[in-house]
């Protein structure tokens, strides 16, 4: 059977309202439950301008917010959050903002997980497997980077084209 997805909704929303009580706004496991019900809103969208899609982006921005006072900027769970909110501004179509989190997710995990560009590091080439799903996640995150500004360029190149076939000026801010 398809998934129930509104009891899903409601769920996660109480359990956010739980965290809330139990925790307080700014706690590390608000920031969770809110990553949590940003992700299935993002799930639930059925179209790049469902306004769930802006729900789940202010849950994250929230979450963000709550993870980098809690831990800093360069925390590993920061870098997830940004490659999950970078999902979302990928089913809005907005490339850029999907380009900007993924080089933002991409820059942390590099220095959370060690080495440079590439994603291999001290434990990301130490052979457990932990440095294994290290290496991984890096190179899924580069992958997903390179995918978005490949899709960023070809929305600019049929812009320029509608609007040199409109007789549009050609300088677009």
């Amino acid at each position: 059977s398809p998934p129930d997805y509104q009891t899903a909704l409601t769920l996660l929303r109480t359990a956010l309202n739980h965290a809330i009580d139990g925790f307080g706004r700014a706690d590390p496991h608000v920031a969770a439950a809110k990553q949590n019900l940003a992700e299935l809103l993002r799930l639930c969208a059925q179209s790049p301008d469902d306004p769930l899609l802006s729900e789940a982006i202010a849950l994250y921005a929230d979450a963000l917010k709550i993870l980098v006072d809690a831990y800093g900027h360069t925390d590993a769970r920061v870098g997830a959050l940004l490659h999950n909110m970078a999902g979302v501004y990928v089913r809005k179509e907005d490339w850029a903002e999907a380009e900007r989190c993924y080089e933002e997710a991409l820059f942390v995990k590099q220095r959370v997980f060690g080495g440079g560009g590439d994603g291999h590091g001290e434990q990301a080439s130490g052979g457990t497997e932990q440095g294994w799903i290290t290496h991984r996640d890096v190179q899924l995150t580069l992958r997903h980077l390179k995918a978005v500004k490949a899709r960023r360029r070809r929305a600019q190149r049929l812009l320029f084209t509608c609007l040199i076939c409109h007789g549009l000026p050609r300088r677009v801010n």
